[in-house]
Formats: C-alpha cells, sequence, structure tokens
C-alpha cells in the first residue's frame, strides 16, 4: 500500500503575476493517479492558468488525502 504523504507531496508555491490574488502550485509532476482525483477534486472551482492552481485549493486536497476523506485508487 503506498503512503498516502508520498501522494501529495508538498509542493513550492510561487506568485504567477502581478495580476493573481493568491500563491500557485505547479501539480504537474504529481502522480497521475494524483492528478486524476485532483482534476475531480477542482471541478467547479476557479484556477488562475491552464496548468497551475492556487496553492490553498492544493493544501485542502492534501488535507484531505492525508486524512482518509479523499481516497486516491
Amino acid at each position: 500500500m503506498v503512503d498516502a504523504i508520498s501522494l501529495v507531496p508538498e509542493l513550492e508555491e510561487f506568485i504567477l503575476n502581478e495580476h493573481t490574488p493568491f500563491k500557485v502550485v505547479n501539480p504537474n509532476n504529481l502522480p497521475s493517479k494524483t492528478q486524476a482525483a485532483m482534476d475531480e477534486f477542482m471541478t467547479g472551482k476557479s484556477v488562475p492558468h491552464a496548468v497551475y492552481i492556487y496553492s490553498h485549493d492544493y493544501r485542502l486536497f492534501r488535507h484531505l488525502v492525508i486524512s482518509g476523506k479523499i481516497t486516491i485508487k
């Protein structure tokens, strides 16, 4: 069994540009199963860019995975 924390590592936050109100993360290097679960989680949420997501959304997703509320299959 895979450790949940390894599926959702901490990602480096950065400021995308002066027009983006919150910091973002780049989830592209996450495992494919994690990306699929995150895509489902992000449905209906605002994203600042086609690749990057707001870091607060990723932190919530990460917390839900680690706490077992989201299962990555």
